[in-house]
């Protein structure tokens, strides 16, 4: 089942919306220039606000980055700790 009111994009979800290769999008990761970028363990999330606010021209806000990362990993644990 697909879930379409998720807050994050997938790496692949989000270097497809960006147009851009998947070496530099992970390049571009790893020098922190993915607004929204967060690294769990070894699983990247990229926050959907921030990203699609910064792939339309917008900019993004590093307290409001934080406070969406927190609220989606909070809602995350939620929903795994209901499953189990």
């Amino acid at each position: 089942m697909q879930q379409t009111n998720r807050r994050t994009y997938t790496v692949e979800e989000a270097w497809r919306r960006a147009g851009i290769g998947r070496h530099s999008f992970y390049a571009a990761l790893h020098r922190g220039d993915i607004p929204g970028a967060l690294r769990v363990g070894r699983l990247w999330l990229v926050s959907r606000a921030p990203f699609d606010a910064w792939l339309n021209g917008g900019g993004y806000a590093k307290t409001a980055t934080i406070e969406d990362l927190r609220r989606t990993l909070n809602e995350a644990f939620d929903k795994a700790i209901e499953g189990s």
